[in-house]
């Protein structure tokens, strides 16, 4: 006869493998959606999707006042860097970290942008070409999509400008959006992908090669009020990505630079946006340096 220890090692080597599968198993999309409206709701922020010409684009919106100014959000990418492009993937996230940032913000004008084809339902996403929130996210046609969307809210609500939040991979986009549009008025990156090929390169990961690099061809963005905030934590993004970009931009005091203790790439910047949004984004620095000691953080990347 089995003891009762015994047959309690043997009734839990046999439950193990459902346990391990129930803690593995993914998201659903269901769950991933009602997360977000719990997320939005609350702060008054109304859903909308927009069919621009390449894909749809789930966007959050709060506009109280017609004619001014709108800060906008873009989302990153829910895909981890080392992942494949070929494998399955959802380009809904997870953790909506730049969801919550929006949230977070007081403004009265607000709007979130979604990575392509995130917050679909399942039928819409299926629907939905995969190449453009894979191997074509840092494409110029991207761009032209998020302009697309730019225009349709500054047509709707007659919007004078445009204050660019850009987390993640969607620093790419705000970065790329604030070369091209004189209504840009300022720009804040947080864990931004401020040089595509370096954060590639650091993390053995995969990127198009034909993907657009924030770090090219800065010419005019020095001009801009900007400022731009990465995690201590952070173990993507790190100090020599956003070191490769300031020194990329040239000598400008309207450029400004923030290491967050206590933040990764994708924990921790909910709940301290708010006090973030403080901080100084103006053309008043007094001078052009990098306010993260990058030598004891990341000195191999840089060539220290």
């Amino acid at each position: 006869m089995f003891s009762k220890s015994r047959f309690l090692v043997i009734l839990f080597l046999a439950l193990m493998p459902l346990a391990m599968s129930a803690c593995t198993a993914p998201v659903s999309q269901d769950l991933r959606l009602r997360q977000a409206k719990r997320i939005y709701f609350p702060v008054q922020m109304t859903r909308v999707d927009i069919h621009t010409t390449l894909f749809p684009l789930v966007t959050f919106e709060r506009v109280r006042e017609p004619g001014g100014v709108a800060v906008v959000y873009i989302d990153g990418d829910a895909r981890g860097i080392h992942d494949r492009p070929e494998r399955p993937y959802n380009p809904t996230p997870i953790r909506p970290t730049a969801l919550k940032m929006t949230a977070a913000d007081k403004s009265a004008n607000v709007l979130h942008f979604s990575t392509p084809c995130g917050f679909l339902s399942n039928d819409t996403l299926e629907s939905c070409e995969r190449k453009y929130f894979t191997t074509h996210r840092y494409m110029p046609e991207i761009v032209s999509a998020y302009e697309e969307a730019l225009n349709r809210y500054q047509r709707l609500y007659q919007l004078e400008g445009f204050h660019l939040v850009g987390y993640g991979g969607g620093a790419v986009i705000a970065v790329e959006l604030t070369k091209q549009r004189p209504d840009v008025l300022s720009l804040r990156t947080v864990a931004g992908v401020l040089d595509t090929k370096l954060t590639t390169k650091l993390n053995d990961g995969f990127i198009h090669m034909e993907s657009l690099n924030p770090s090219k061809d800065l010419y005019t963005l020095g001009a801009v009020p900007q400022h731009h905030f990465i995690g201590a934590e952070d173990r993507i993004v790190r100090p020599s990505v956003l070191n490769s970009f300031i020194r990329s931009i040239g000598q400008s005091r309207c450029v400004r630079t923030t290491l967050v203790p206590g933040a990764g790439h994708d924990t921790g910047w909910g709940e301290k946006w708010a006090d973030l949004l403080k901080a100084p984004v103006d053309c008043q620095a007094q001078e052009t340096r990098l306010e993260i000691d990058w030598r004891s953080r990341d000195s191999r990347d840089d060539g220290f």
